[in-house]
């Protein structure tokens, strides 16, 4: 059984952690470290637009006001309803899903998970 200390070094013995300093390692993780920053704002947004979306309150208000304009202006009943009926479901098909987002946004990876092919 290999001891703590031992597993430790062979984790951290791939030749170019071997290169780095401390200076760029510390440059390195700064940069992460904006970089998680900038995405906070972005995806807070993002995240937002995805809830408001799925307001029910507000689809509701937005479902009844089109099937009251549609029978305002004369639509029989059976076609108001199916109009409404397929506003709806297009209104909650163009909501983005969240599994969505994460997987367009994770799809490649940050790009310092890159690796070279070779």
């Amino acid at each position: 059984m290999m001891m703590d200390e031992e597993k430790i070094g062979k984790e951290f013995s791939h030749p170019r952690l071997k290169e780095l300093d401390v200076e760029e390692i510390r440059r390195i993780l700064e940069a992460v470290s904006e970089f998680l920053s900038n995405l906070k704002q972005p995806i807070k947004e993002m995240l937002d637009v995805m809830t408001s979306s799925l307001d029910g309150d507000r689809i509701g208000r937005d479902v009844v006001s089109f099937y009251s304009k549609l029978k305002e202006s004369g639509v029989s009943e059976e076609l108001a309803s199916d109009m409404t009926r397929e506003y709806l479901r297009r209104r909650l098909e163009v909501v983005p899903s969240i599994q969505d987002f994460l997987e367009t946004a994770t799809k490649h990876g940050p790009p310092w998970t890159k690796r070279e092919k070779g």
